[in-house]
């Protein structure tokens, strides 16, 4: 069967073949916009294994230059591949958003088949399937630290009393500080710092960092309490169920503040010294902190305590 000739001709230029090198290109789908995946180059400061935090991959955000006004998107890598292209027509990844993948190849796969099923963009689903908490790195934040460049001879400088200090500090850190931790250190405000970065004898970096948190406070354990007749029959009665492995129901009745919480706690105790052999399910979950600090977190079902 013969086919229709072209009036134009189609095929590549060999200016544009010769132009062609073996590159690791990744294939970007943006978060919003058109649903199609678009081709960048990789850098080679993001294909270094050592730095595995920047080492990019399937699964991991990245930063890219997008539209004419090359206007940064931030889109989801979903593969990676070396093969021949003109690097003159593809742009550079910017940028590696995640230290980690937030995505396996088989979630991947997945999110592909959901948005072939739903008609829905591919970039829609991989930002529904992601939790925000994960995508807004939940528990950390952008700060702008400050260190001395390895070629700044700190005592060479002719420098005012607090800018020497403060770079001395600096210089002695092992990692990083911010303007607020060094001014802090060194007992100055952050004008002479301010000072040294005019200079060029410190540098400034945005790094991202895990948020402190006040450590807990720790509780002394309080005691069980002593149980009046009613509520001994009552935990007698559970602790007789638990035992003899039966599946009861149990009522619990009473009015506010008549003890059934201390039942409930003691029935949990008794069923955690069975050694996870008995299995108990309460639907109040009223439990004072006192009485479980220090303790190790079990996992426990209550299936046979009701309150009214």
């Amino acid at each position: 069967m013969s086919h229709q000739q072209s009036l134009f001709d189609t095929s590549t230029p060999e200016w544009e073949l010769d132009a062609r090198e073996q590159r690791l290109v990744a294939s970007v789908v943006l978060s919003s916009g058109p649903d199609r995946a678009y081709d960048y180059l990789v850098p080679e400061a993001f294909c270094d294994s050592d730095r595995a935090e920047q080492c990019l991959e399937p699964g991991r955000r990245v930063q890219v230059p997008f539209g004419r006004g090359n206007r940064t998107a931030v889109g989801y890598c979903v593969q990676l591949e070396t093969r021949q292209v003109d690097p003159g027509r593809l742009k550079q990844v910017a940028g590696v958003v995640d230290h980690v993948s937030l995505l396996t190849p088989a979630m991947l796969r997945l999110t592909r088949w959901m948005a072939d099923y739903y008609l829905c963009p591919w970039g829609q689903v991989l930002e529904t399937v992601v939790p925000a908490g994960v995508r807004g790195r939940a528990g950390t934040r952008q700060v702008t630290v400050l260190r001395v460049p390895e070629d700044v001879r700190v005592a060479s400088q002719k420098l005012p009393v607090k800018q020497r200090r403060a770079l001395e500090i600096l210089a002695a850190s092992r990692q990083p500080l911010t303007a607020g931790q060094l001014a802090l250190e060194a007992g100055c405000t952050e004008a002479p710092i301010r000072g040294l970065l005019k200079k060029g004898l410190v540098t400034s970096a945005s790094v991202r960092r895990a948020t402190t948190r006040p450590e807990a406070k720790s509780v002394a354990r309080q005691a069980p309490l002593e149980l009046n007749a009613e509520q001994r029959v009552a935990l007698d009665s559970i602790r007789q169920a638990l035992e003899a492995s039966e599946a009861r129901g149990i009522l619990v009745h009473g009015v506010t503040g008549s003890g059934k919480t201390e039942i409930y706690i003691q029935a949990i105790e008794h069923c955690v010294s069975l050694a996870g052999r008995r299995s108990c399910w309460c639907r109040r979950s009223a439990s004072p902190r006192k009485r479980y600090a220090g303790s190790k977190p079990v996992s426990i079902r209550l299936p046979c305590c009701t309150a009214t």
